[in-house]
């Protein structure tokens, strides 16, 4: 026999799974095998589409300011629509430890960034572009870009705990790059 006490529990937890439910279908989960046409679907145009020299774009989809997610596909010059990747990640961001990376370059490969600030002053001013992100799949981080006294070209790069993250006692997760 049921008692009045177990039906209101067992109301009370169907009314928290239907609100569980609820809003995972508005995280920032996208299935691995999505396409850009479903991308564009639900979250809208791209937020930054960049001309390639073979005609074709490279088009991200960003959810910063205050997402952690940034998708990118590149569209070739046929209309044909490649796979995609998800940037904020330690493994998009690892690509930055070689190479020449001007900041429109950034722009095009990641998205805008969640912040652009300026630090220190006269010869040791630095323009800091930051990107919130999941290091490890699991600490809500923010990746540093710094982008020398101009803001023109990447200098070198850390991450930092993001001290608006969710989960922000979970972890301390640190790390730089020069």
């Amino acid at each position: 026999m049921k008692t009045p006490t177990f039906t209101a529990f067992r109301r009370a937890g169907l009314a928290a799974s239907a609100l569980l439910l609820a809003a995972c279908s508005t995280t920032d989960h996208v299935s691995p095998d999505a396409t850009a046409a479903e991308l564009q679907e639900r979250f809208g145009n791209p937020t930054v589409t960049c001309p390639l020299p073979d005609g074709g774009e490279r088009r991200v989809w960003s959810r910063q300011p205050d997402g952690q997610f940034a998708w990118a596909s590149i569209k070739d010059a046929e209309g044909k629509e490649g796979p995609l990747q998800q940037m904020l990640s330690d493994a998009g961001f690892a690509q930055l430890q070689g190479g020449y990376w001007p900041a429109e370059k950034i722009r095009c490969e990641f998205g805008p960034p969640a912040e652009i600030k300026e630090i220190g002053h006269g010869n040791a001013r630095q323009v800091v572009w930051s990107y919130r992100f999941r290091h490890a799949n699991a600490w809500d981080s923010l990746m540093n870009l710094y982008m020398g006294p101009d803001g023109n070209v990447l200098r070198r790069s850390s991450f930092i705990q993001d001290p608006r993250g969710m989960n922000s006692g979970e972890g301390n997760a640190t790390g730089s790059s020069d």
